[in-house]
């Protein structure tokens, strides 16, 4: 692994939510901050809408970790598929030590007491429920149901909802209604900028120990910009994957190429033009090679040379091979035009030999050629 060629203490990029690695900016701070505003002040029932991969999950720990010492949280990881199984849940996380056999008024009647006990002591009781959008709409009315439970001067349960857009559109179906009526504050996580990525990158590896220059080059955080759309999840992918190629390579600096060959490896979208001569299929391609033969160091003679041999076979084959060692080109070529890798080459009908040969001496062949169009 790439931690001790770039000189990290541990993995910077790993999907789990580590509370130590939470990234503050990106507006997170500020919808932290907000939602602890809005529990300390008594609103019954909070919602935070986040793309797939966007973040809601660590956020959402991080604010169960950030909460007044007088606010009291449950939190729920996976979502409750049946009315009874959130009672359950809260009476198990809450130590209330039901017996098995209680049904729904005895787990609802302990609950109950529990929260007063909790107004006695001043305290809060917040539920923190995590992938909402998978909660069954019979589900999602119970939690509103026990949002009911208030003194005359307070509630004596609050709940934040965390979910995917799918969650909107459940709750804007007829039937969600009261609970989408008694939704106090709703809030948006945005997806990442260009600017947010480089300061999390950044963060992320001082975070784990990093003490180098700068590894992501501006044009590759450019490519993770437009493959990752924004979503935390997938940046964490691109960078550790581009960081064990960087490393195959024995480079402490990651490109566009890096970025593009992790893409690939990941199943995410490129940015579809050329960049130089070579293409993403053949980047991935070389990487997949160059990977299965990173721990076989006497291979990589071999390998060098076979490369070398294709692309000198291609070489002789190419369009500019034909020009440079014939001088001529076949009179079907001059009438059907040519393809250079997607630079289209008109030929006039009228060009002569002679001219071509002119254009032949001119051109050093050594050097690759860039064109965005040519009319001879």
């Amino acid at each position: 692994m790439y931690q001790k060629y770039f000189g990290l203490n541990r993995l910077p990029f790993d999907n789990t939510p580590d509370l130590q690695l939470f990234f503050s900016g990106a507006k997170r701070t500020e919808i932290m901050q907000t939602l602890i505003m809005a529990i300390t002040s008594g609103e019954g029932l909070l919602k935070v809408i986040g793309d797939v991969g966007s973040g809601k999950t660590h956020l959402c720990r991080m604010l169960h970790n950030q909460l007044p010492k007088s606010v009291e949280s449950v939190y729920m990881i996976h979502p409750p598929l049946s009315a009874e199984s959130v009672l359950r849940t809260m009476g198990r996380e809450l130590e209330l030590n039901l017996p098995k056999t209680a049904d729904r008024d005895d787990l609802l009647a302990a609950l109950q007491d529990y929260l007063i006990h909790c107004l006695a002591q001043k305290k809060q009781l917040l539920l923190l429920v995590d992938e909402a959008q998978g909660i069954p709409i019979e589900v999602l009315e119970e939690i509103r149901l026990l949002t009911n439970l208030e003194t005359g001067q307070q509630k004596l349960l609050q709940v934040i909802l965390f979910g995917s857009p799918e969650l909107d559109v459940k709750l804007a179906l007829p039937a969600a209604q009261p609970l989408r009526e008694r939704i106090g504050l709703s809030l948006y996580l945005p997806n990442f900028t260009h600017r947010d990525i480089a300061l999390y990158l950044d963060h992320r590896l001082k975070q784990t120990g990093y003490l180098g220059p700068e590894i992501f080059s501006d044009s590759a955080i450019a490519e993770i910009t437009f493959s990752s759309k924004g979503l935390v999840r997938r940046i964490n992918m691109l960078a550790h994957k581009s960081m064990e190629i960087a490393e195959s390579e024995n480079i402490q600096r990651i490109l566009p190429k890096h970025i593009w060959a992790a893409a690939l490896e990941c199943g995410f979208e490129i940015q579809k033009q050329e960049k130089g001569r070579y293409s993403y299929e053949w980047i991935h391609f070389f990487y997949h090679i160059r990977k299965k033969i990173a721990h076989k160091w006497w291979k990589i003679p071999v390998f060098s040379t076979a490369a070398t041999l294709a692309l000198v076979l291609m070489g002789s084959h190419s369009p500019y091979a034909q020009i440079k060692n014939s001088g001529q080109i076949a009179e079907r070529q001059v009438n059907n035009g040519m393809n250079f890798s997607g630079i289209d080459i008109q030929f006039d009908y009228s060009l002569t030999l002679k001219k071509m040969q002119s254009i032949h001496q001119d051109v050093d062949f050594s050097k690759p050629l860039v064109f965005e169009k040519v009319i001879l």
